[in-house]
């Protein structure tokens, strides 16, 4: 049973029709409290404290995402539809669609005395990227100092 446990108005009323709104227009918090009169800071409260409101708050967030889902296979079929396309087969087909994640990897960045006083000189500094042996730190990079410059 949804409860009230605050005495700022947004009683069961005002779940039942945050809720409906959530499967049927919007599921963000910020503009529901907009359209009901509070801020949704308020709705942040309850669902914190209302266990049965906070559980039909996702079950009304899957149900829009569903709807939303339908409209998107509609749409992926329409010539102008690309983006809609990809995201299903991302959805659906992720292993042929899905972004592959490029894995974190480590820089090393060396820098010489030289270009240390180069700097506090101002004078101008060339770098070039080097690449680093086999054996040698991957993905490292050596700024050499061209002192002839």
């Amino acid at each position: 049973m949804l409860d009230s446990p605050f005495a700022n108005g947004f009683g069961v009323a005002m779940k039942l029709r945050a809720i409906e709104m959530m499967q049927t227009e919007n599921p963000s918090l910020w503009k529901i409290g907009q359209a009901l009169g509070y801020k949704h800071d308020v709705i942040l409260d309850h669902l914190k404290r209302d266990a049965v409101f906070r559980q039909k708050t996702e079950e009304a967030k899957k149900w829009f995402a569903n709807r939303l889902e339908g409209v998107m296979a509609e749409n992926a079929l329409s010539p102008k539809g690309t983006l809609d396309r990809i995201a299903y087969l991302r959805a659906y087909m992720p292993e042929r669609y899905a972004r592959q994640e490029v894995s974190n990897s480590v820089v090393e960045i060396n820098i010489n005395m030289g270009t240390i006083d180069a700097v506090r000189s101002r004078q101008a500094i060339d770098a070039e990227v080097v690449q680093a042996p086999a054996q040698s730190v991957p993905n490292t990079t050596e700024i050499p100092l061209d002192k002839t410059a």
